[in-house]
């Protein structure tokens, strides 16, 4: 995460899920401070050959809205 308009040193939580209708957990949940550099997770068996989306929410648990941006390697092993 490069940029958070909630500040510097924010941290974001964020994860991977199929992407169907029920948006089905592909991942563990990760909080990911801006500006910390690469983080690499791995992802659940159920992902493997399946269409995922990345998620992101707010890490506490407010009604404000922030915009984060930055890099996903969807194939970084």
């Amino acid at each position: 995460m490069t940029y958070s308009s909630e500040g510097k040193g924010t941290i974001a939580t964020y994860w991977l899920a199929l992407f169907n209708s029920s948006h089905t957990l592909a991942s563990g949940t990760h909080n990911v401070t801006q500006g910390s550099g690469a983080h690499y997770y791995s992802a659940k068996s159920n992902a493997s050959k399946s269409n995922v989306c990345l998620a992101v929410e707010n890490n506490n648990n407010t009604t404000n809205t922030y915009t984060v941006a930055g890099y996903w390697d969807e194939e970084t092993d």
